[in-house]
């Protein structure tokens, strides 16, 4: 059932230091919006949780955010023991077919450097989304990340000149793992990766490197 983010930024108070920390996400329709409102200097760090329609949403990030331990994935769900928590295998088939095609986990528009520590999801439609903002796009580190099971599992849109440097991260997909579509004209940088199912497509402009 569609319904609100379970935590989003104000959209009449913008600001700096927006922290979500040692946090579990049960069964969110929408997990965490950060933005479209200006803000800098977030923190996401040891949340968990099985978001069903979209994970973590940011944009307008004017100086560097964080996102640390972020975990998303049918498991917290499952595992919970709480009530109405889907443990038969059939429900548990039917939370899968929905994240798998409607799920996207981590989508992300403008940030100024954006550091990426241990970011993971499962079963997801699209593991990460990087896309343009409304004032502009990001460029970002990203390590020891997992993406698992997902349709794509970095989805390139657009980042900002700077682009992407992922290293000793894992991109596991059941159709692309790492796609740069005709909007993609800048440059992501992949060092000691691992690539499953599709290594890499680029029909833009920009460069998909790997060493």
């Amino acid at each position: 059932v569609p319904y609100p983010w379970a935590i989003k930024t104000s959209e009449s108070v913008a600001g700096d230091n927006y922290t979500v920390h040692n946090v579990t996400l049960v069964n969110p329709y929408q997990g965490i919006k950060v933005g479209p409102e200006w803000h800098e200097l977030h923190t996401i760090r040891n949340v968990f949780g099985s978001p069903l329609k979209a994970g973590l949403w940011i944009d307008t990030v004017t100086d560097i955010g964080r996102l640390i331990e972020v975990d998303f994935g049918p498991r917290w769900w499952e595992e919970s023991g709480l009530p109405g928590a889907p443990i038969s295998q059939e429900e548990r088939a039917a939370v899968g077919a929905f994240t798998s095609s409607e799920g996207i986990a981590f989508d992300m528009g403008r940030s100024d450097w954006e550091y990426l520590y241990r970011v993971r999801a499962l079963g997801y439609s699209i593991g990460f989304r990087f896309r343009a903002g409304e004032q502009g796009e990001t460029n970002a580190v990203m390590f020891g990340s997992d993406f698992t099971g997902c349709g794509t599992a970095l989805l390139i849109q657009r980042l900002n000149g700077i682009g992407l440097s992922a290293t000793g991260c894992s991109f596991d997909a059941t159709e692309s793992a790492v796609h740069g579509p005709a909007s993609f004209s800048t440059i992501a940088q992949f060092n000691a990766c691992t690539f499953t199912s599709g290594a890499g497509m680029a029909t833009g402009a920009g460069s998909l490197l790997a060493s």
